[in-house]
């Protein structure tokens, strides 16, 4: 990525108007590295979902004070339009036909994804949020916060860093004038009851393979896909990959520091999000698929379990959890 070019874009975008968002069901990187940069940019800079934004995103902006709106109810004529945190259509029908004027994103880019006059792309980076703070030299507490929240959330509170990503971090912590501990219970919250219901009922279509010494579980949801899978490592699991169909098909992976270095779900949701009808990507630890195709989602799961627990067996012996 361009770090100077992105430096120079935004600076040109400074109090101008800048509709920023983000993709479908808007996490705490999304949220807060979009916030981040609408205050970065000034008062006419607005933030805007494009549909509902997850529990602990939801609990940060009202911590915050912050604003985000409703996309459908904005005009977007006169408004420069910024994306960050994805570039996936399928997580971005929102912005079908518009003309967007950068993306900012930490998902490497690929054949299907959404065009823009400018993509800034920092696939080694952990978060959106990680790319903003590099973007903006000096942050006032507010958006040193906001980065560092998005941050901590998107890299599984540093499991997914390197060394740029603690640096990163150790500046947004002095500019926010809190402390991690502080900065951290921003990064957490509490399950709603819908989320712990879905995690349970999860359990009932669970299919669980040992691996040599590691465990891959596969099962589908109605929907937390990504808040299943990490249950389902905090619960045992090496791999978790969780479906999900709506409207759209989805796949959630997540991995356990158990898992050798060598492997990576990346590859595996790019599969998947071919099967599906989409793409995947994401992060050696964190990756998703997603895509048009729900009828393919089985078929989807049953090839990520097999190569996931070929990757991981080494030779060893399959076998089948029986309950």
């Amino acid at each position: 990525m361009d770090y100077p070019k992105a430096k120079r874009f935004l600076a040109s975008l400074k109090r101008k108007k800048v509709l920023i968002t983000f993709h479908s069901l808007g996490d705490l990187d999304a949220v807060c590295s979009a916030l981040a940069l609408s205050w970065h940019l000034g008062k006419k800079a607005v933030v805007a979902a494009p549909d509902r934004l997850t529990s602990e995103a939801r609990k940060y902006v009202a911590l915050c004070e912050g604003t985000v709106l409703n996309f459908a109810s904005v005009e977007l004529r006169g408004f420069d339009c910024v994306v960050v945190d994805s570039s996936s259509p399928y997580l971005l029908s929102h912005l079908e036909g518009k003309k967007i004027a950068a993306i900012f994103d930490h998902h490497a880019i690929n054949e299907g994804s959404v065009k823009a006059a400018n993509a800034f792309i920092d696939a080694n980076a952990s978060s959106s949020s990680e790319i903003i703070a590099q973007l903006i030299s000096k942050p006032d507490r507010k958006v040193a916060e906001a980065l560092l929240v998005g941050l901590i959330a998107d890299s599984a509170r540093f499991k997914n860093s390197n060394a740029r990503t603690l640096e990163v971090a150790g500046k947004l912590l002095s500019a926010s004038g809190k402390s991690m501990w502080e900065v951290s219970t921003f990064a957490s919250h509490d399950e709603d009851i819908s989320e712990r219901i879905e995690t349970l009922a999860s359990c009932k279509r669970l299919h669980v393979a040992r691996a040599g010494n590691l465990l891959v579980a596969v099962t589908k949801v109605r929907s937390f896909a990504a808040h299943v899978a990490d249950a389902l490592v905090s619960l045992g699991a090496d791999v978790a990959i969780v479906g999900e169909a709506g409207k759209e098909a989805r796949v959630s992976a997540r991995c356990s520091d158990r898992v050798p270095p060598e492997f990576s779900l990346v590859p595996l949701m790019e599969e998947a999000g071919k099967m599906i009808g989409g793409v995947g990507g994401g992060h050696r630890h964190a990756a998703t698929a997603t895509g048009s195709n729900v009828s393919a989602l089985d078929g989807a799961l049953s090839v990520c379990m097999k190569v996931a627990e070929e990757k991981l067996s080494k030779g060893a012996q399959i076998k089948e959890i029986e309950w």
